[in-house]
């Protein structure tokens, strides 16, 4: 018979290992975020449906970019708040082709309304000469900033953009370096169609947008 010490030490520690094993498996599943397949036509729609095609890309990309802040993601269209997109998302991906390096865009072009759209893109992040999808690895040229002052209130769209690098070489890129300081004109003027055409990359090859509304953000501040 087994002595009480040794059988009282056993259940403790499968009373442990029972514990902790559900707490590693609730963990497990919140951290394992499921993204939403898209077909080539379902992000055309998308992108048609929200004027980002013809007016900002000529044409709809076939891969989505999987983007999530915290455990909310981006899918063509839903809406976050500016303070979930306050910093760089936790999460971002797509489909990758071997030794080939990619350009990462997140703009905004709708600035500073949407009906009155006449400081084209603001460029909230652009990142060059990234390793397959992993951008902490790559060269950033606009450092990541979420929304800034020259946004009027109202709904915005913020969009995703990821192009693919020719000849498998890393770009020289001329562009000033944007710090994360800079919340003004610096951001503006821009176009991500224009960085594609200046470094002869074909059209992107996947994307993703998101909208952000600061009506109830400029409210806060003027009750400051």
């Amino acid at each position: 018979m087994m002595p009480f010490r040794e059988k009282l030490i056993i259940q403790t520690t499968l009373g442990l290992m029972s514990v902790f094993g559900v707490w590693i498996e609730l963990i497990d599943r919140s951290g394992a975020l499921s993204f939403p397949e898209k077909t080539p036509k379902q992000i055309r729609n998308a992108l048609v449906k929200y004027a980002i095609v013809r007016r900002i890309l000529p044409h709809a990309p076939k891969h989505a970019v999987e983007v999530a802040y915290g455990d909310t993601i981006v899918d063509f269209g839903n809406k976050l708040t500016p303070e979930q997109i306050e910093d760089e998302p936790d999460h971002i991906s797509w489909p990758i082709k071997n030794n080939t390096l990619y350009t990462l865009v997140l703009s905004g072009p709708d600035v500073p309304t949407h009906e009155k759209a006449v400081d084209k893109e603001i460029q909230h992040w652009v990142v060059g000469n990234i390793p397959g999808n992993n951008v902490s690895a790559g060269e950033t040229l606009t450092e990541y900033r979420g929304i800034i002052p020259l946004y009027e209130p109202g709904s915005h769209r913020l969009c995703y953009y990821v192009y693919e690098q020719p000849d498998e070489e890393k770009v020289t890129f001329k562009d000033e370096h944007v710090n994360k300081s800079v919340i003004g004109y610096q951001r503006a003027f821009f176009h991500a169609e224009v960085v594609r055409s200046k470094y002869n990359y074909e059209e992107a090859i996947a994307a993703n947008f998101f909208i952000v509304d600061t009506t109830e953000e400029d409210q806060q501040m003027t009750a400051r």
